[in-house]
C-alpha cells in the first residue's frame, strides 16, 4: 500500500545518520516496506520514511496491521532493538523487560520459552508463530515451526 508521507503519525526523533541507507534507496529502491497502524501510527521505519523523504518522494510504501497500543509498543521496543548488534541473551533481557508491560500473556511465555531454550528449532503454536513472523524475531533465533 502506498501512502502520503505526511499522514504518517510519529514521534520518536531520528537521531541517526542515515547517509548511506538514503544512497542505497536512491540506488536500489525501498526493499523493505515500512510498518503503520491503520490509523498511520509509524510502528517501524523511521530512518526509511526519513531517507524517502529527504530524496522528495511524498508516498511511501508500507504495510498497515491492526495490533493493541501494547503491541505496537512492543514492536517498537523490538525494532529499536534490532538496530543494535547484540547477543540473543542481551535480546531476551530486553525483551522480558519491555514486553513484561504488555498484557497479552502470549508474548510473555514465548518470551520465556526462548529465555530458557534459546537455540532452535523452536516450537510453538500457531499464534506465538504469527507473533514471531511480525517481529523479526525468527531472523534472530532462528527457525520456528508450529506444534
Amino acid at each position: 500500500m502506498i501512502i502520503k508521507i505526511k499522514d504518517i503519525k510519529y514521534t520518536r526523533e531520528l537521531n541517526e545518520n542515515i547517509t548511506e541507507l538514503t544512497a542505497s534507496i536512491k540506488e536500489l529502491g525501498l526493499k523493505v516496506p515500512i510498518l503503520v497502524t491503520m490509523d498511520h501510527k509509524l510502528i517501524d521505519g523511521l530512518n526509511r520514511l526519513k531517507a524517502i523523504e529527504s530524496l522528495g518522494h511524498e508516498t511511501i510504501e508500507c504495510k498497515e496491521v491492526i495490533l493493541t497500543d501494547a503491541q505496537v509498543m512492543e514492536l517498537q521496543i523490538i525494532s529499536s532493538v534490532r538496530r543494535v548488534r547484540t547477543s540473543k541473551e542481551d535480546w531476551i533481557k530486553h525483551l522480558k523487560k519491555y514486553c513484561s508491560k504488555s498484557s497479552n500473556t502470549l508474548d510473555q511465555e514465548l518470551i520465556d520459552y526462548l529465555y530458557e531454550n534459546n537455540e532452535g528449532p523452536h516450537y510453538v503454536t500457531k499464534e506465538q508463530y504469527d507473533w514471531v513472523q511480525l517481529t523479526g524475531l525468527d531472523k534472530i533465533f532462528g527457525k520456528f515451526k508450529i506444534k
